[in-house]
């Protein structure tokens, strides 16, 4: 249940720097944006759940494989994913419930299974969420949605509460997708498989293809491909012409909007009382 004990510690790593002071209330909110953007658009997602991802431990946590991988649009790590259900489930409680709060969550299972070093599942874990509440079936469906299930929480509601804005961090900008490139002599390579929702991707770009042209104008260097993007809008149809494999390939796409999302702290004197009250408790460790 790697999701959990290095998935949960990581938002508690965040949460304990910022309620101790060294880290500030702006360096807060983008850690957690960082966190919303990372588990809201990875593809991986859609292939297996946060139980599942940790399962693959074995593969990616300091193993070496000299085999090319799809992980990009395969693979979240249990660590990133782990945190974002650490938070959606600390925020949902605060919401929900007077005085429950995640660090309730940790303590009843250091309580169980921490002090005499029992081992736990899933299960035991769902059960003490549905102990601290009393409400079992708030316990389940949560469970069944975000742990054992797919589904990313709605991090700009969960957050709204507490004055942090989790909004598009560059709206309207022009996108192909994360592009691992290197540039060097013969054009530029594509270093991975370009994620699966993007114009790369759809226009059948693979790893090791070489990217020519964007639009009619050549890719010689990162500079060059920034300028082409800058002068592309969301949504227009854009020629690409690449080489793979030694074949000289065209294809005609539709250009994306860049989806990363930010997180930004609004300042204490533009929060409703509510709002005040609730990023106060959230920042104060509960005395029992």
């Amino acid at each position: 249940e790697l999701w959990f004990a290095e998935g949960f510690t990581s938002y508690f790593d965040d949460l304990l720097l910022w309620r101790s002071g060294l880290i500030g209330d702006e360096a807060f909110a983008q850690r957690m944006g960082a966190i919303a953007n990372a588990v809201t658009n990875a593809r991986g997602r859609t292939y297996f759940s946060p139980v599942e991802m940790s399962m693959q431990a074995p593969f990616v946590d300091a193993a070496t494989s000299v085999d090319p991988g799809n992980r990009l649009n395969t693979f979240l790590s249990y660590y990133t994913w782990g945190s974002g259900i650490g938070m959606a489930l600390d925020l949902e409680l605060r919401s929900r419930f007077d005085g429950v709060t995640a660090d309730h969550v940790m303590r009843a299972m250091w309580e169980t299974h921490g002090v005499d070093e029992v081992p736990y599942e899933v299960d035991d874990v769902e059960r003490a969420v549905a102990r601290i509440t009393g409400d079992a079936d708030f316990a389940a469906d949560f469970f069944t949605r975000f742990v054992r299930g797919r589904e990313a929480p709605d991090f700009r509601a969960l957050l709204t509460p507490a004055g942090i804005e989790v909004s598009p961090a560059r709206p309207g900008t022009a996108w192909l997708g994360p592009l691992s490139i290197r540039f060097q002599e013969g054009g530029p390579e594509v270093m991975g498989t370009p994620r699966e929702e993007t114009s790369l991707y759809a226009a059948g770009v693979d790893r090791g293809d070489r990217i020519v042209s964007i639009g009619g104008r050549p890719v010689i260097d990162r500079a060059a491909l920034d300028a082409i993007l800058s002068g592309l809008e969301p949504g227009a149809s854009v020629e690409i012409r690449y080489e793979s494999r030694g074949e000289a390939r065209t294809a005609t796409v539709t250009v994306g909007e860049d989806p990363t999302l930010v997180g930004r702290w609004t300042p204490d004197d533009l929060v409703d009382p509510d709002q005040s009250a609730f990023r106060s408790a959230w920042r104060t460790p509960p005395s029992e």
